[in-house]
């Protein structure tokens, strides 16, 4: 289909160039140009799995059965009761994507949440990049902030994924995220601490050396 759009488009193209030995050559070139920017613009991108119904995509392999098990329990019945739609997806590598960009791409593929609240959440974990993004949908964006959203994974993930500890990590996270949905989310920021102790150090010590 994408082929032959492109033809007709090129035909287009072409008739408006006088000669038909210019139209041919041209034609020709504008085909092979199109073709090897379309061919890379597709093998760039890595591709998406189906979401299948379920909500918890272990490609990396990395959670235990009984975890897996577990969560996908956990979030079928909070999708009952609240509508709210969770999913998580573990994948080995991002293949040299931007992470933002997938997770949009999978949030958009999958359709989490229902439509008219857009109230969907995905957890994404590139494993061996050792990145890691809550995407959120639009209708949970005003309690499911993206200050909340550094929180669980700066306090809840990260602690637990150095450790190797995927199964504990994912599943804190997971209750993170519905917490702070339901306005219950108050882990302290450890993070923020420690930077704002190393800045009044460094202004304290500018004072100091100043006078």
């Amino acid at each position: 289909m994408v082929i032959l759009v492109v033809e007709d488009f090129l035909v287009e193209v072409v008739r408006a160039i006088p000669g038909k030995a210019v139209k041919e050559k041209n034609m020709m070139r504008f085909t092979f140009i199109f073709f090897l920017f379309v061919s890379g613009w597709v093998v760039a991108q890595k591709p998406v799995p189906e979401l299948w119904g379920t909500r918890v995509h272990d490609d990396a392999r990395v959670l235990k059965q009984e975890t897996v098990e577990a969560l996908e329990s956990q979030l079928k019945a909070y999708e009952d009761s609240t509508s709210n739609q969770i999913a998580i997806l573990t994948i080995s590598s991002l293949e040299g994507e931007v992470i933002e960009e997938y997770s949009l791409r999978v949030a958009e593929k999958w359709k989490l949440g229902q439509k008219d609240k857009d109230n969907g959440v995905l957890l994404l974990i590139a494993v061996d990049d050792h990145k890691m993004r809550i995407e959120v949908g639009h209708g949970l964006e005003g309690v499911l902030t993206d200050a909340q959203c550094n929180r669980i994974i700066r306090n809840e993930m990260a602690p637990a994924f150095r450790r190797a500890d995927f199964d504990g990590g994912i599943i804190a996270a997971v209750n993170g995220i519905v917490a702070a949905i339901g306005g219950e989310y108050s882990a302290d920021d450890i993070g923020d601490l420690i930077e704002l102790s190393t800045t009044a150090r460094i202004l304290i010590g500018l004072g100091i050396y100043a006078f």
